[in-house]
């Protein structure tokens, strides 16, 4: 298979053959890690995209989209802000239904309780809107990531009632 070209080629070119071969569904990346990527292409991150959600939309006649995370089977699911820029987004495989990024819930039925603030969220927000935590709980002796539903670790067997005691 040749290598794709185009400015934002490296990060669809990246998120393919590191998760995408090995069936990772969901992805989260710092914008400092997406720029040492497009490095290949002697090319960063613009400013609009630390400012607006918009840059990042699943449109299929983004420049970006199509070259990244669209033609690598991804769509972004969420954006995390720190301050007033965005700095780290979350890729999940694309479902073949539209996802909207957005801060309210309209696209999302199911909700859950952010593991931090405890505000009602959608459940696959990767962030909380509110509070900015992620929502992914790792074991604190291994660090394997662990689903909501799991009573104790799949890896090391610790827990969950003593994890959430540490």
């Amino acid at each position: 298979m040749g290598r794709k070209s185009g400015l934002y080629a490296p990060l669809g070119e990246y998120l393919t053959e590191k998760y995408g071969n090995h069936g990772i569904k969901e992805v989260v990346m710092t914008f400092e890690e997406i720029d040492e990527l497009l490095e290949a292409s002697h090319h960063k991150l613009p400013g609009s995209a630390y400012k607006h959600r918009a840059w990042w939309s699943n449109s299929e006649t983004s420049q970006q989209a199509q070259e990244g995370w669209l033609g690598a089977g991804y769509e972004v699911v969420a954006l995390h802000k720190t301050d007033d820029e965005y700095d780290k987004v979350a890729f999940r495989i694309r479902s073949g239904n539209k996802v909207y990024i957005s801060n309210t819930s309209s696209y999302h039925e199911e909700k859950k309780e952010c593991i931090s603030c405890h505000k009602t969220i959608d459940k696959d927000f990767v962030f909380c809107p509110y509070c900015g935590k992620p929502q992914i709980k790792k074991c604190p002796d291994c660090g394997t990531i662990l689903k909501e539903d799991f009573n104790f670790c799949p890896k090391c067997g610790k827990s969950r009632d003593d994890m959430e005691k540490a």
